[in-house]
């Protein structure tokens, strides 16, 4: 027992054992949330369109960044039978950047028969295959040694029984023979049966056992029996357009208990086409006697998707989704992280006057996420180099550069760029004005000097200067270097 003691308590002491190295850090992750505060109005709302039988398309409204995902999963959290009926699609396109020679940022175009498909694939990719057997769209799966057993085992009895069917001759001969030559042949023949059964089922074990990653990618195309019998298998799946596949589609709802179906940044496409294929498909779907319970689509969008006609025509239900952060509150946003960062240690030498300055810049809470993990990182990172000198704020102000204008900051990297080209403008601007404020001055400071040299002598050109101011004598006078009308 001694022993046995000491194993446990050594077993104890490894998984309770802290870990030391483990550094705290400041960072937030970017992925949407599942526990928002100020979300039950929206939850409520969502709740009660999905408990509505009449209710068949449901849009999440807001601009990007609002927290439409964020609500989707701080629902289906709170909502374990809801969640356990939904399925997420997503299939956002994102902005190019600007290329060189061109001034223009356009959007990743996505053909049709790309959206559509990728629709497809989220759909059945997301269960098991067993759940679908007869669709036409399979994933790869792991089946296992056994399974290749079984398959061997069902083969060789299927191709015994066409053995006796079609040639019966040949197999009695066949078995004859192996009779014969069997080790046990003196045996009772019901008994050598059964061992010739466990010896062969233990061979084809032994080849499922060794050969097993061939026979997973072995496929059966067609089986040919004899000159004019011909049994061939299904022709290998091909993905086709979403529009092709409408009975796959119904196949997948009949077959499975999912109800709820969110889509999320399809607004991102650009392609109204894609929304009116889907209403399409819904009103088909619940026109399936098969599906019980009706199908609910959940639109995350935009506002601006459709006209005001539209949306009301198209929705049967609207939830708006008030941004949980813009211009105006990001600066307390920011502020809020900062006094929290206080909390564990992380000082940071940031003034409110320069939140105030950045803030309005900042309009998404996912770059502002991402300006502070950057901010973070950099910081630290360059705290390490003995002669570089950064302020908190200049960093601060670098890593807001760095999100809103990716590009720019790439290329200041480089030495190049829009921000290179400023800093080189202004060199040259200052040297300019500097070249004319000397020149400014230097013609200033001739006329001082003229200025200071014409002035009266003496008292005797003093009385002339007042008595030619009292007479008005028209004629010139000239007195020393002076002449005076």
């Amino acid at each position: 027992m001694e022993p046995l003691k000491k194993i446990l308590l050594r077993l104890r002491n490894v998984f309770t054992k802290k870990d030391d190295s483990v550094i705290p850090t400041d960072f937030s992750d970017l992925a949407p949330l599942d526990s928002i505060d100020n979300t039950s109005e929206y939850l409520n709302a969502l709740d009660w369109a999905l408990k509505n039988r009449r209710i068949r398309n449901v849009a999440l409204c807001g601009p990007y960044g609002a927290g439409k995902s964020s609500i989707i999963n701080s629902y289906l959290k709170s909502h374990a039978d809801a969640q356990q009926k939904s399925l997420r699609i997503s299939m956002a396109t994102f902005i190019e950047s600007k290329t060189e020679g061109s001034d223009s940022s356009h959007s990743v175009a996505l053909k049709p028969d790309e959206i559509e498909t990728g629709i497809l694939k989220q759909l059945f990719y997301k269960v098991p295959h067993t759940k679908i057997p007869q669709s036409r769209y399979r994933k790869l799966h792991k089946g296992g040694k056994l399974i290749a057993w079984r398959n061997l085992v069902l083969i060789s009895i299927f191709l015994l029984l066409l053995g006796f069917i079609f040639a019966p001759d040949h197999v009695i001969n066949v078995t004859n023979i192996l009779y014969e030559t069997w080790p046990f042949s003196t045996l009772p023949a019901k008994v050598a049966i059964v061992a010739f059964a466990i010896l062969f089922t233990g061979v084809l074990g032994s080849i499922a056992w060794c050969f097993y990653p061939a026979f997973s990618r072995m496929k059966i195309s067609s089986i040919s029996i004899s000159a004019k019998a011909n049994v061939e298998g299904d022709e290998e799946s091909k993905e086709s357009i979403f529009n092709k596949n409408m009975d796959e589609i119904v196949y997948f709802f009949e077959e499975t208990r999912y109800r709820y179906v969110f889509f999320e940044d399809l607004d991102r496409l650009n392609d109204a086409a894609i929304f009116v294929r889907l209403r399409e498909l819904n009103t088909l779907l619940n026109n399936d006697d098969e599906i019980k319970d009706p199908v609910v689509f959940i639109y995350a969008v935009r506002d601006d998707i459709f006209s005001n006609e539209d949306r009301t025509k198209f929705f049967d239900f609207l939830i708006p989704i008030v941004p949980f952060i813009n211009s105006t509150n990001s600066g307390e946003e920011l502020s809020k992280r900062l006094e929290a960062s206080k909390k564990k240690e992380f000082l940071y030498n940031i003034s409110p006057s320069f939140i105030d300055d950045v803030s309005p810049f900042i309009s998404d809470m996912r770059i502002l996420k991402n300006i502070y993990n950057e901010f973070i990182i950099y910081k630290n990172t360059l705290q390490a180099e003995p002669n570089l000198e950064l302020s908190d704020e200049s960093m601060m102000a670098l890593m807001v550069f760095k999100n809103l204008y990716p590009k720019e900051f790439a290329e200041l990297q480089k030495e190049q760029g829009i921000v290179k080209r400023a800093f080189e403008d202004k060199i040259r601007f200052v040297n300019h004005e500097t070249t004319l404020l000397n020149k400014e001055i230097s013609n200033s400071s001739e006329i001082l000097e003229k200025i200071r040299q014409d002035n009266l002598q003496n008292v005797k050109e003093l009385k002339v200067a007042m008595l030619y101011a009292a007479v008005g004598n028209a004629q010139i006078m000239e007195i020393g270097q002076y002449s005076y009308p």
